[in-house]
């Protein structure tokens, strides 16, 4: 049970990483669309914590205490891992459409 927690948490966060910097390899340079972006990143993350908290409710509803203080550490660190790294492309993202394009004359 605890590994589709896991593995709906992993592809969760990598959604929440992939739309910013997709869209900004894509050039997407549209307010409205980037800001449902950032939205659907937050939303992604929300989702991907919640997987992680599904799964260490698991663990303590079998009374598996082992597993589930093997893990929480790096459940934690994880955890923190995916919220900066989320910030971080969403703040990379928002500095992307606010910052005036260059035009060239030749």
């Amino acid at each position: 049970m605890t590994i589709t927690y896991n593995i709906g948490s992993l592809a969760f966060g990598l959604l929440a990483w992939g739309i910013p910097i997709v869209s900004l390899l894509t050039r997407h340079k549209s307010m409205k669309w980037s800001a449902w972006g950032i939205f659907a990143s937050f939303a992604f993350m929300g989702l991907a914590l919640v997987f992680q908290l599904m799964s260490q409710q698991y663990l303590a509803s079998v009374n598996d205490v082992t597993a589930f203080l093997d893990v929480i550490d790096g459940v934690v660190v994880v955890s923190w891992i995916l919220y900066g790294g989320t910030l971080v492309s969403n703040l990379i993202l928002i500095l992307g459409i606010l910052k005036p394009t260059q035009v060239s004359q030749n």
